[in-house]
């Protein structure tokens, strides 16, 4: 049952449904975060009147007309939204090699191969292009 587990995983379309399916939950936890940070905490968290003699400091957020507005968790989920579609972009871009189709049961073997891996015949002898 486990055999074929490794060649399931390097099927490309399983990376490309992976890649989406992160990318879809950094999306959606960075607008979950610009909602919060912008919309609900503004809402719920009334900027402190400052006495006269105190110099009022806000970690992590900023006033502005009577609210408080987090911005340090957007700037994060940002960063790593970013940093993430980097790696994914990197990983996409890798080269690959190309693969010809078994003319018995069409599955995709390497240009070099002398025999199918999945019905073990032999295939057909390919024409190399001459070097120089």
């Amino acid at each position: 049952m486990f055999r074929g587990i490794g060649r399931y995983v390097a099927v490309t379309s399983v990376l490309q449904l992976t890649a989406v399916f992160v990318i879809a939950r950094a999306v959606i936890g960075f607008i979950a975060s610009l909602i919060t940070g912008f919309v609900l905490t503004p809402m719920f968290t009334p900027e402190p009147r400052p006495t006269p003699s105190s110099s009022t400091s806000y970690p992590g957020g900023f006033a502005l007309a009577g609210r408080i507005f987090d911005w340090v968790d957007p700037a994060g989920r940002t960063l790593a939204l970013a940093v993430l579609a980097t790696l994914v972009y990197l990983v996409a871009r890798r080269r690959r090699t190309p693969r010809t189709a078994c003319p018995s049961c069409l599955a995709l073997v390497l240009p070099a191969a002398t025999v199918c891996f999945n019905c073990t015949r032999e295939l057909p002898v390919r024409p190399t292009a001459a070097l120089g």
